[in-house]
């Protein structure tokens, strides 16, 4: 059991920019988390009219099984 802690940056497109992974247990857990999210798409945020560019912070809880 574990989680993975990140923020991801959003384009005023609403497209994924940048994802920071900012705790995880697993390195390779975080790299999948990362390639994940770089394939989501939002709707742009909007200030004044205009697309504006954003970041979240999500935790990601998980638990690993043995597969027999």
């Amino acid at each position: 059991m574990g989680a993975v802690l990140f923020v991801v940056y959003v384009g005023k497109d609403g497209r994924v920019k940048d994802v920071r992974i900012l705790e995880s247990p697993n390195q390779y857990l975080s790299e999948d988390v990362i390639k994940a999210f770089m394939q989501w798409e939002f709707t742009p945020l909007a200030g004044d009219g205009e697309p504006k560019e954003f970041n979240f912070k999500l935790r990601i809880p998980f638990h690993l099984r043995r597969v027999a």
